[in-house]
Formats: C-alpha cells, structure tokens, sequence
C-alpha cells in the first residue's frame, strides 16, 4: 500500500517495442485510503512541450490500456501527479509477450546531481501539463 503521494515519470521508448503488434500500460495502485477516485495521467512529448494523450486512472485498480505505437518514442515519458503506482509495460508481437517494469528515473542517470535532474524533468513536464489545462 502507498500512503505517500507523488508523481510517476517513465521513458516509454525505453521498455516499449516500437515494432510489436501491440503495447499496452498496466499501472497498479493501491493507496492506504479505500477510497474510489480517479486521477490523471499523461503522455507528454518533452521535445514539442506538448501533452499527446491525457488518461484516466481509478485509485486502488489494476489500470490497463493500450499505448499507441505513435507515442513510443524517445522523447515520450509516461506522467502520473498526485498518486503513485508501479507501470508495467506489455509488448505482444506474433502471440508473444513481453512485460517490463520501469524503475525510478534516477536509476537512469549516471550523474552526481541525478536527482536533481529528475526533479528537474519532473517540473518541466508539470510547466507543460499546466500550461495546456490553464
């Protein structure tokens, strides 16, 4: 259970196959409250600035959808604010399957200062988000 709020970033391009059949997104939370809500969460194109499919999510729900394969690119970061929860990506191609699991975005950096960039990356997809719901 997570009693913490948050926010989830995650490279799509990373664990997606660009070339399978099908990707889908399956995001798991379960918040300490029983609560039924539901946030959003987003596909942001961090080269254009721009939000290219906006979600629903349910708290306390396996979530699970299709990813187009257009936004499997390495400039598109999967974006959740207020809830957190574990994203696991699904590839299907030809009847096989292959599942992945993200891992915190300062696992990526190779820095003295990645956690800053992390935060970093995450305000500027906040800027974004809030620039286009204004």
């Amino acid at each position: 259970m997570i009693s913490k709020k948050g926010s989830i970033v995650s490279s799509v391009f990373s664990i997606c196959d660009k070339n399978a059949n099908k990707n889908y997104l399956i995001f798991r939370n379960i918040f300490h409250l029983p609560i039924n809500d539901s946030f959003d969460a987003y596909f942001i194109n961090i080269k254009k600035e721009k939000i290219e499919e906006k979600i629903k999510l349910k708290l306390n729900h396996t979530n699970f959808f299709e990813i187009k394969n257009s936004l499997v690119k390495p400039e598109i970061f999967f974006f959740t604010s207020g809830y957190l929860g574990i994203p696991v990506y699904l590839s299907e191609n030809n009847g096989h399957l292959s599942m992945e699991h993200t891992h915190p975005p300062h696992s990526y950096f190779l820095s003295k200062n990645k956690f800053e960039k992390v935060k970093n990356l995450k305000s500027k997809i906040s800027e974004i988000i809030n620039q286009k719901n204004l």
